[in-house]
């Protein structure tokens, strides 16, 4: 599903998000994952992107399209994103050891 998106190059952070509302928030160093009460995603906040994931902060800044999807597989929680800079789509998974079972206790 596309998301919007906005990154502030001055403070460095990226947030990708689906415009819908928050039950919880998961807490992994540098990156914050909302979930709504269907166990899905609906933001993800991103602090220094550039050094997490090996890309300039003057690419970031150009960032022209953002997907997020979630998958429960081999007993993981996967976070998939994808940002499109300029041609170039760069995927990003994330995964997550959180038991389904974890994930419907904060739903």
């Amino acid at each position: 599903m596309n998301a919007q998106f906005k990154y502030d190059y001055e403070t460095n952070y990226l947030l990708i998000h689906k415009n819908k509302p928050a039950k919880s928030s998961i807490e992994l160093g540098e990156i914050i994952v909302d979930i709504d009460k269907y166990n899905q995603v609906t933001a993800i906040e991103i602090m220094n992107p550039d050094k997490l994931w090996g890309i300039p902060k003057k690419h970031l800044k150009n960032i022209t399209e953002a997907k997020i999807r979630t998958q429960y597989r081999q007993g993981l929680f996967w976070i998939i994103m994808k940002i499109k800079i300029g041609l170039v789509t760069r995927p990003i998974s994330i995964p997550l050891s959180v038991e389904q079972s974890a994930l419907t206790a904060c739903a």
